[in-house]
């Protein structure tokens, strides 16, 4: 079971974007990754110190609020309220929202809200516990205490799930594949006396992992979840700020299991010779490999390592799996517009927002034939708005303008003879029929699309409403595919 970590911390970039008031302390200090300290002498410019965001008493309607942008975007499962050192001046209640945004979003330009916890009572000098039970992925959230006060800390604890459909995200890329803002996690590890395991895979190299000193035999480790299936070509171990605690050796295991037993590890890195308060990268020493799920880093006998990059490119498989977490954990408006790239019909793209999850590539295809069997005429005409003429040069932009264009590639290299004939054709059965010529052209010559067109436009209206269904039905088996894949 993977271990929740604070997406909202300043560790990984979370950053406050805004607040209705900070008067009294501010609002940077809510997602600190140190717990909150004791007031102490130490004086502000209003004769107190607080370690908390806390804002003035307010004498009027409504209610204080502050947006954060998580530093990783990802699933929340509870979020940790904590009201340390608020006795008297804590907030009577709080609700919390969230919502997917750009990165780069003013909170001018955040609207839409999805309610992630009621309104619920807090208690002072606590820490407020509160599990999250939707299972979307969100970008920001929004904390609204009721009617003012101080909260000294915000914990969002949940799990990291990537935007494996933006342009960056692409299969055979080379990455850092134990990236923690890539899907990977660190799993279990020996010991973390001086410092997480999760530090490891976070961006930057502040603070890392520590062990104790290990007076018996062995050695520690930690093990890793890769972001996806993988071939691994190169290392990095990062020993920056461990000068008395460097290890004296580091080896890396992996393993393609999906639940590794202990005979399921084999050697990725021969053991290497650490050096204090430096990076070691390691490319020619790694062993062949493929499909790595897991990599378990040995540190021999004991110390501490700053960070551990694990570079190289995710597999079909791993790339498909990481396409699939990432639909599975979109709300279903957002669903709702992948699927209509897909298939240019809002019933079908509804339906099958609402049938998530989707636990394979099989399973995704086989619920969009059987949504797509369920639409009727309506929606098949409809579906032909997603599609341009074949021969048409557009510029548009978008996942189904780029898929048209790809699925018409045989047919764009047509001779001008060829050319002129298929737009004359595909106007005379626009004007017989009142809909556009559909074909499922994947991989089909012009003078093949040209003889198909020809053929078909001898048949009635009924008959190429049906061919229209059953063309559309190939396109989208196919365009499932690739938004996978793709």
């Amino acid at each position: 079971m993977r271990e929740p970590i604070d997406l909202a911390g300043e560790h990984l970039r979370g950053y406050v974007l805004a607040a209705s008031d900070d008067f009294f302390a501010g609002r940077e200090n809510l997602i600190k990754n140190e717990d909150p300290v004791p007031q102490t002498e130490q004086l502000d410019a209003f004769d107190q110190w607080i370690d908390g965001w806390q804002t003035r008493r307010r004498r009027e309607p409504g209610n204080d609020w502050i947006i954060v942008r998580l530093g990783v975007p990802g699933v929340v499962e509870e979020v940790v309220i904590d009201t340390t050192n608020f006795t008297g001046d804590f907030p009577a209640e709080a609700s919390l929202e969230g919502c997917v945004a750009p990165h780069n979003a003013l909170p001018s330009e955040i609207t839409e809200w999805m309610q992630l916890l009621p309104r619920s009572p807090l208690a002072g000098d606590k820490k407020n516990r509160f599990p999250v039970r939707d299972r979307h992925r969100f970008t920001h959230l929004r904390l609204n205490i009721f009617p003012d006060g101080g909260v000294a800390r915000m914990r969002v604890m949940g799990h990291p799930v990537p935007n494996w459909m933006a342009p960056g995200f692409c299969w055979g890329q080379h990455m850092d594949l134990a990236a923690l803002v890539n899907g990977a996690q660190v799993h279990s590890a020996s010991d973390k006396h001086y410092g997480s395991h999760q530090n490891l895979i976070l961006p930057g190299v502040d603070q890392g992992w520590e062990t104790r000193r290990r007076r018996q035999a062995g050695n520690d480790w930690a093990v890793v979840h890769l972001a996806g299936s993988s071939t691994v070509k190169a290392v990095t171990l990062d020993t920056t700020h461990f000068h008395g605690n460097c290890p004296d050796k580091a080896q890396l295991e992996a393993s393609s299991a999906h639940d590794p037993k202990p005979g399921d590890w084999f050697e990725l890195l021969p053991p290497q010779t650490m050096i204090p308060h430096t990076e070691h990268h390691f490319q020619s020493e790694i062993l062949p490999n493929s499909e790595i799920r897991w990599v378990r880093l040995n540190i021999l006998p004991d110390g501490g390592m700053a960070r551990l990059r694990v570079w190289g490119e995710l597999d079909p498989v791993g790339y498909q799996q990481a396409r699939l977490a990432f639909l599975n954990s979109c709300s279903v408006d957002t669903l709702k517009v992948v699927f209509k790239e897909v298939c240019h019909c809002e019933k079908w793209a509804l339906d099958m927002a609402n049938s998530a999850p989707f636990f394979s590539l099989d399973d995704l295809q086989q619920k969009g034939l059987d949504h797509w069997h369920s639409c009727g005429e309506a929606e098949w005409l409809e579906s032909l708005q997603g599609h341009p003429r074949i021969g048409d040069k557009s510029t548009k932009r978008g996942l189904s303008a780029s898929w048209s264009r790809g699925e018409q590639n045989k047919a764009q290299s047509a001779d001008e003879k060829t050319s002129t004939k298929l737009l004359e054709i595909q106007q005379e059965y626009f004007e017989k029929f009142g809909f556009i010529f559909l074909i499922f052209a994947s991989g089909k010559s012009s003078d093949e699309i040209l003889a198909q067109a020809e053929e078909r436009i001898e048949n009635s209206k009924e008959e190429e409403l049906r061919n229209v269904a059953e063309q559309q039905a190939k396109i989208t088996h196919l365009r499932l595919e690739k938004l996978l894949s793709q």
